[in-house]
């Protein structure tokens, strides 16, 4: 009686998790800070409004398809990689793949989704059969009781743009292309993994890059989603919804506006220090 009671909570449990990102976020999810700490992955407001605009699409739609041109890298990337993990680990039979422009982003982001799978609480994780430097799977590792036990029979593979067949070819149920305007073949790309998805409800697709010039591909699905013209929605959150967008003033700093940054204050709302991080961004730019 007392297991059964246990698996009636465990499973009311997860049911609640599926339908609350933000509070699996808080309460499973751990990410690696800037300050080269762990802490539990609490939600920026940009990110609110970029989880709220997915989950508005899937209401409408059952299913997620967003373009996400973001201002600057921080925070876009792990919102995404939070989503798409929240939905395979309590999912069952849910293929995931993640591309990544380089080497280096691949293993950064595979990084991430092993964090998030190691700091989760005991009595959630599913069982792992098999986890190498760019793929988790899981399932039971014991081949003796797979038949009666098989696990949950979900994975999560993180390919780079060049090596993309490495985790493509069967049924995709969730995507994220990262940085894809720097993809060298984004058109390959898009016929191994956006292809793959059927659009069905519980799908999820999520493609977010910055600019740059030579992403014509990028460009495109933007312009598209813009136009109404496929199922992806566009979202832009420009980086002065970024709280990590400041450089905070020194003790007795006095820092003078230009004629030309005291138009953008009063336009957009800045604060001083959200001027001060602009400055230093445009200087690097010289």
């Amino acid at each position: 009686m007392i297991a059964q009671d246990t698996m009636i909570r465990q499973a009311a449990r997860l049911a609640l998790l599926r339908k609350d990102f933000p509070r699996f976020a808080a309460e499973q999810l751990r990410i690696a800070t800037k300050d080269a700490t762990i802490e539990p992955f609490m939600l920026y407001p940009f990110q609110h409004i970029l989880y709220n605009r997915a989950m508005d699409q899937q209401r409408r739609r059952g299913w997620v398809r967003q373009v996400w041109l973001k201002g600057r890298q921080a925070g876009f990337s792990t919102i995404a990689q939070a989503l798409i993990f929240w939905r395979t680990i309590l999912n069952p039979n849910t293929n995931a793949i993640v591309v990544a422009h380089d080497t280096g982003t691949a293993q950064t982001i595979f990084n991430m989704a092993r964090l998030f799978y190691d700091k989760m609480a005991p009595e959630l994780k599913p069982m792992v059969r098999y986890s190498s430097k760019t793929e988790l799977v899981f399932n039971n590792p014991n081949d003796r009781d797979r038949i009666k036990l098989p696990g949950l029979n979900s994975r999560i593979v993180v390919a780079t743009a060049r090596n993309i067949h490495s985790g493509a070819g069967a049924t995709l149920h969730c995507v994220h292309l990262s940085e894809a305007a720097r993809y060298p073949n984004a058109v390959e790309i898009e016929s191994a993994t956006l292809q793959a998805v059927p659009l069905k409800p519980g799908t999820f697709v999520i493609i977010e890059s910055t600019a740059r010039p030579d992403g014509y591909w990028f460009r495109d699905m933007c312009d598209r989603a813009m136009a109404g013209d496929s199922q992806y929605e566009f979202q832009f959150v420009p980086w002065k919804d970024d709280p990590s967008c400041v450089a905070p003033l020194d003790p007795g700093e006095v820092f003078e506006l230009t004629p030309d940054e005291r138009d953008i204050q009063l336009e957009h709302g800045l604060t001083l220090e959200q001027l001060k991080w602009r400055r230093f961004k445009l200087s690097e730019k010289r």
